[in-house]
Parts: structure tokens; C-alpha cells; sequence
């Protein structure tokens, strides 16, 4: 599982996220059909919620996959960070109470999410511990590497 950008402004975002930072991971309730080779990849039926907590693990890489999309224009997910997994979520952090910490809308759909669409956001102290609480992660047991701001991500492509 990786935090995925596609160009240079959302690079820069991404190159913030430093190894040891937390990422939420929100899966979104479905995506776009994609086209690997002449099959028709499905997406799964996604959750609206965030339902992994993960640790960025390497600095930022460069992806030379295409992916390909049925009625939709093709994406390189050119930049990316490799991350570790500290937690699948049992009970997922449903998008409604995303919405409701982060202090959005109740209906927002996270469209167009985070700083330059990059799909990531620096959370506040009370935010990242807000979400932390409901993932039942305690941040204490993380501390291997100096402590930084969890970020919000959607899931990767």
C-alpha cells in the first residue's frame, strides 16, 4: 500500500510527507474501471471510510506504470512513498465522522480533497488525536523516529 501523487504540484506535497509520518487511508465507495491489458479490472465496492493507518517508510519514488481507465482520460501516478501498515481497521472511521472532525460539510464527498487536490492534508494536533482515538492506535508505541502531524489520505490508486 502506497501514497500515490500524479505531477509536479502534488510532488510537493508529497515530498513533505518525511518517513515516520502517520497516514490515514480513506477508501472511497467505488472508482473508475481500469484497463490492464485488454481486461477490465473492477473496483472493489469501497467502505466510505478510512480504514488503514499506515507509516510512510521511503523517501519519494517515481512509478512508470500508465493506468489506463474505462471513459475516463488515462492517470500516471507518476510519484510515490512506500508505506508500512500499523493497523487495518476493524471498525472503519466512517466518512461522516471524517467530515465531522476535519470540520467539513456532513455531505461532503472528499472530491477533490486536500492541498492542491493532492488528495493529503496536515492534520492539527487535535485532529490527528481525534482519529488516532478512534483507530485505537496509541501514538506512543509509533515513536521509533521523531513524532510529526498525521496526514489524511485517500486510498491509492
Amino acid at each position: 500500500m502506497n501514497v500515490y501523487g500524479f505531477n509536479q504540484h502534488v510532488r510537493s506535497v508529497l515530498e513533505r510527507c518525511k518517513e515516520g509520518d502517520i497516514v490515514f487511508i480513506y477508501e472511497s465507495a467505488s472508482g473508475p474501471i481500469r484497463i490492464v491489458g485488454n481486461e477490465k479490472v473492477y473496483p472493489n465496492k469501497g467502505q466510505k471510510a478510512i480504514v488503514v493507518v499506515v507509516k510512510v517508510s521511503s523517501a519519494i519514488k517515481e512509478n512508470t506504470e500508465i493506468n489506463n481507465y474505462e471513459n475516463r482520460d488515462s492517470v500516471w501516478w507518476r510519484y510515490y512513498k512506500e508505506t508500512e501498515i500499523i493497523k487495518r481497521l476493524d471498525t472503519s472511521i466512517t466518512l461522516t465522522k471524517v467530515n465531522e472532525i476535519l470540520g467539513y460539510s456532513s455531505n461532503y464527498a472528499l472530491r477533490g480533497f486536500g492541498e492542491k487536490h493532492s488528495g493529503l492534508k496536515k492534520l492539527t494536533i487535535a485532529q490527528a488525536k481525534a482519529f488516532m482515538q478512534l483507530a485505537g492506535v496509541d501514538i506512543q508505541s509509533l515513536v521509533s523516529v521523531p513524532r510529526r502531524t498525521p496526514t489524511a489520505s485517500p486510498l491509492n490508486p
